[in-house]
């Protein structure tokens, strides 16, 4: 077998590279430094979003399990230069899947702060198309 060119992330190392306080969690703080000094491109909005999407027990701190799903949505986002595209690959990866649900749709205008965002949808799920549209009457 050949080697491959993929550089293997060293996930513990990367947990301690965000938790800055060492207190074995990370906070929306500690990300958005980090964050924005290594991806720069993605606004604190994103990142709030990002976090909501990983933070399974809703406690506003990211464990070691949740982080690693938040790195993982990180790296599928990261090749995308429009917010839109980043808000899309980072939704669908968090998902699992390429179709964003209604509700999903909700959680991302809420964490995004849209004021005059519909309580209710039109649709029940939307592709990549309809996503980003739906966002482009929002944002």
């Amino acid at each position: 077998m050949g080697s491959t060119n993929t550089v293997k992330i060293d996930m513990e190392q990367l947990f301690k590279d965000f938790d800055i306080n060492k207190s074995g969690t990370i906070d929306s703080l500690e990300i958005a430094q980090y964050m924005k000094q290594h991806y720069p491109q993605y606004p604190i909005q994103i990142i709030s979003l990002l976090i909501s999407l990983v933070d399974k027990n809703h406690n506003n701190l990211i464990d070691k399990e949740e982080f690693k799903q938040f790195y993982k949505i990180v790296q599928a986002s990261i090749s995308e230069i429009e917010i839109k595209q980043i808000i899309y690959a980072a939704v669908s990866h968090a998902s699992g899947s390429t179709l964003i649900s209604s509700e999903m749709v909700s959680q991302v205008l809420n964490c995004l702060e849209v004021i005059d965002a519909p309580s209710q949808l039109s649709q029940q799920s939307y592709n990549k198309d309809e996503f980003i549209n739906e966002l482009d009457k929002y944002m």
